[in-house]
């Protein structure tokens, strides 16, 4: 029984390398604006990059997983009898969800858009648990409601229901 690590697929690594991309060049752009214009990005920033830590200790450095021999076999016997995804599936997932999240957020609103837009993301990139997918995708678009309409005093496309505006 020999111990191996799963290798981790690169090719999915285009989403988060762009999300950066557009965060520095964010940040780049807005180098001379006052500093009091630049606190809440810097906030949201820090947020986002204890996520990203999160993720990657999670997924990249964290421990090892065990796969004994018969474990590889079943494994390969499963990967031959199903066709292999083509390594671009969940990127282009995620582009075609960004697309669409473009066109719903001046529908159904923005905190509706963005739950829907995370939650689609979330069932892309692997993740099976419901129940987690939609407390995560609800506390993200809650904090993102709270922060940019409620601190910020944002006006963003909202979803009318009756007297709730979300």
């Amino acid at each position: 029984m020999t111990p191996s690590r799963q290798s981790f697929p690169w090719g999915e690594t285009i989403v988060p390398g762009l999300t950066l991309v557009f965060g520095l060049s964010y940040f780049f752009q807005t180098r001379g604006a006052p500093r009091v214009a630049m606190y809440w990005p810097l906030i949201i920033a820090v947020i986002a990059a204890l996520f990203w830590l999160a993720v990657v200790f999670q997924f990249i450095i964290g421990p090892a997983r065990v796969r004994t021999a018969e474990n590889r076999t079943a494994e390969n016997r499963t990967a031959k009898e199903e066709s292999a995804p083509a390594p671009m599936k969940r990127p282009a997932l995620i582009l075609m969800a960004t697309m669409g999240y473009l066109v719903l957020v001046t529908r159904i609103g923005f905190t509706m858009a963005n739950l829907l837009f995370m939650l689609t993301v979330f069932r892309g990139l692997g993740s099976r648990a419901w129940g987690r997918n939609v407390a995560v995708a609800l506390c993200i678009a809650g904090f993102l409601y709270f922060a940019l309409v409620f601190v910020m005093k944002l006006s963003l496309p909202q979803l009318e229901l009756g007297p709730l505006r979300i």
